[in-house]
This record gives structure tokens, sequence and C-alpha cells, in this order.
């Protein structure tokens, strides 16, 4: 990410914005104001904020009283790719009650058939490394996952502290989830196969990088400080000749 001193907004050609309370009944309202996703001195900086309850519309579920807003940044209709490496290098916020990801959907189709990548994805002191699908006869809404865990307390000391590189490697065959040139989880395609629904990842899929707060899976967010830190240095995506 290119950028000088001033805040700019991320690249339109290439990012769109998520908005309102959009899943897994998480605390942030998503906005695309620049607090939220901007860049500046070199990286994009995508922050939750605290705000006065009533700031922002109230949601439905506990926790969304309109205070917290925060950006999810999507590539769909923009960038999408089929095959090949997609990298993200940042720096991410470890405090409980912080939901950091960078993942991906495939383009066409209801999830979970469309299929799902979490290639970084950080809750409750643990990074995940996620692929989900569906297969005919499954129940609505309910995917397979084949998800590997590293607890953050097993990683050198100082790790939140620096920056690290997710990577996705994809191609007919299946994918492979690394961190820091290290293989965390390896996926056959061959899992989501001949049942007559969607092969999620036999065709493009789009990227979404988001602050969340709380949630189903985020853990207790009372204490979280804000502004929360999520830095990202690039995201390079390699897509693979036919």
């Amino acid at each position: 990410f290119e950028s000088g001193s001033e805040p700019i907004a991320p690249d339109a050609a290439h990012w769109g914005y998520e908005e309102g309370y959009v899943r897994n009944q998480e605390r942030q309202y998503y906005t695309n104001d620049i607090r939220n996703a901007f860049l500046q001195d070199g990286f994009l900086h995508v922050e939750a904020h605290r705000h006065e309850p009533g700031t922002y519309p109230v949601g439905s579920h506990p926790g969304q009283d309109g205070s917290i807003s925060s950006a999810s940044l999507t590539s769909r209709s923009r960038v999408q790719f089929l095959y090949g490496r997609a990298e993200m290098r940042g720096r991410i916020d470890t405090q409980l009650g912080s939901w950091p990801a960078f993942w991906t959907l495939g383009a066409s189709g209801e999830w979970p058939d469309r299929g799902e990548c979490d290639i970084m994805e950080y809750y409750q002191g643990k990074l995940l490394f996620n692929v989900a699908w569906w297969l005919r006869g499954d129940a609505r809404w309910t995917p397979r996952w084949d998800g590997e865990s590293v607890p953050l307390d097993s990683l050198p000391p100082g790790w939140e502290a620096e920056l690290h590189t997710w990577v996705m490697e994809w191609d007919p065959a299946g994918v492979r989830l690394f961190m820091d040139d290290v293989l965390y989880n390896e996926w056959d395609s061959s899992r989501d196969r001949g049942d007559g629904s969607i092969e999620g990842f036999q065709q493009e899929h789009f990227f979404i990088l988001n602050q969340a707060i709380g949630g189903k899976a985020g853990g207790d967010a009372t204490n979280v400080t804000y502004p929360t830190s999520y830095e990202v240095d690039y995201v390079r995506v390699y897509e693979k000749s036919p």
C-alpha cells in the first residue's frame, strides 16, 4: 500500500466496503469512514473505534448499541482470482475481543456451498487456518470445516508486535495455508466433489479484510482498548496462468 503522511482512502478500484451489522452477532457497525480504514505511512490501517452509544444504528444483538465502528473491505467484483497465490503481510490486534481476518469467499452461490478460506483469522488467543465447504444433504448454512489453530502463547514472545506473512496457495487439487513460510493446513478439493452441489474452490474467489469485535467467536469485548490496530503492509495476488 503506497501512501504518504496524510491518511487517504483505500483504492476504490480494488476495495469496496461492507456496511452495517453484517455477520456473527458482532458488536461493530461497519462503515466506509476513512477513520476506520485508511492508508498512511505505507500501511493500510483497519481500526475499530469507540463512540457514544447511538452514534450508529442500534442492532438486534447484545453489544450492538451503535458505539463501535470498524471496517470490512471487500474486493468483490473488483479483484477476484481463480487459482494461484495470495499473500498478506501485516500486524494484527490480539486483544481479547478483537477478531481480525483476511479471507476469501466464492464469487457465486450461497454460503457455505460457495466456499470460504480463512487465510488469517485470530480470536481468543489463537490463530486459525480454515477451509469451509458444503455437500448436498447437509443442513442449510451448515459448513464442513477443515481447520487448524495455533495458540498465540505457543509462538515466540513479542510475536504480536512484529509483521507476519500469511499465504494461500490454491490450485484445482486444493488449498495450502502458510504463515511465515510454515505450512499449517492443507485441504484436498476432492472432499467437495461428486454430490452435484457447487464446487466452491473451482470458481473465482474475492477477498475480505476486516476488523471485527466480539460476536459469536471474538470473545468478551468488554475491556477492548480503542482504537484497535490492524496494519497491513501489502496484499498481493498472483493468479495462475491458464
